[in-house]
């Protein structure tokens, strides 16, 4: 098990931890490796500055009058270099979700100033609708979402997961794609490989070719109502496994 942690900083009535990356930015031992939800703010690729930034946070936590401490800051780290910035992003976006955030506003940086890689995640604890995101022995919560995030095995999960599909007859690529995506995977087509993504993360990939073969020749017209049976069979197995990303 690696030694992975993750830690909720005291709230703040600001949003000054981003200055505080941001002058980590400028003395070149911080980036920015991830943003969202940020309305039109870096539309085209062109990322917010700093000023956008938080004026953002600002208004979109106006809503909530009652709490004063809006900021949200975390820091996601592991031993040396065990993960890099890019891997311990997606660890944190995991996280994130399991705490209540996936809609919100949020940015990580990753810092290179210390001796173990780490990761700082900057949102607010305002939700769109005004009001405050359950954080609720948000440390107990965070440690347990930590400890099944390190021992799960997604790739296993993911052939797992291939095996149960290829059990199942299917006559086009488009019904394959059906059921994996219901099994809560995101999928791109990349030279020719079909590659699953899911807790924010590419888990595998295999060749198109690979589906071909096993595309049922028959087309018999009871194929889509047999989907659209396992589909509905298993609905609530997928709302799990769509909302939860330990």
């Amino acid at each position: 098990m690696s030694d992975l942690v993750f830690k909720i900083l005291p709230a703040s009535a600001t949003f000054h931890s981003v200055n505080y990356n941001t002058k980590k930015e400028k003395n070149n031992v911080a980036k920015m490796v991830h943003f969202q939800n940020f309305g039109a703010l870096g539309i085209g690729g062109v990322l917010p500055n700093e000023k956008e930034v938080i004026k953002y946070l600002e208004h979109y936590s106006s809503t909530n009058s009652r709490t004063k401490n809006k900021q949200f800051h975390a820091v996601m780290s592991c031993k040396g270099y065990q993960f890099s910035h890019e891997e311990l992003k997606n660890k944190a976006m995991l996280m994130m979700e399991e705490l209540g955030y996936k809609e919100q506003p949020m940015l990580i940086y990753g810092h290179s100033d210390t001796a173990n890689n780490h990761v700082h995640i900057v949102s607010t604890r305002i939700d769109r609708n005004g009001n405050k995101i359950n954080d609720s022995f948000g440390k107990k919560r965070s440690a347990e979402i930590l400890k099944k995030m390190l021992s799960r095995n997604t790739n296993k999960e993911l052939q797992t997961d291939l095996h149960k599909c290829f059990s199942y007859k299917f006559s086009t690529e488009a019904q394959f794609r059906l059921l994996m995506e219901n099994l809560g995977y995101k999928i791109t087509i990349e030279n020719e490989k079909m590659k699953f993504i899911k807790y924010a993360s590419i888990q595998g990939e295999i060749s198109k070719e690979g589906i071909y073969t096993r595309l049922q020749k028959e087309n018999d017209s009871n194929r889509i109502y047999q989907i659209r049976a396992i589909i509905k069979k298993y609905q609530l197995q997928f709302d799990t496994v769509n909302s939860c990303t330990c």
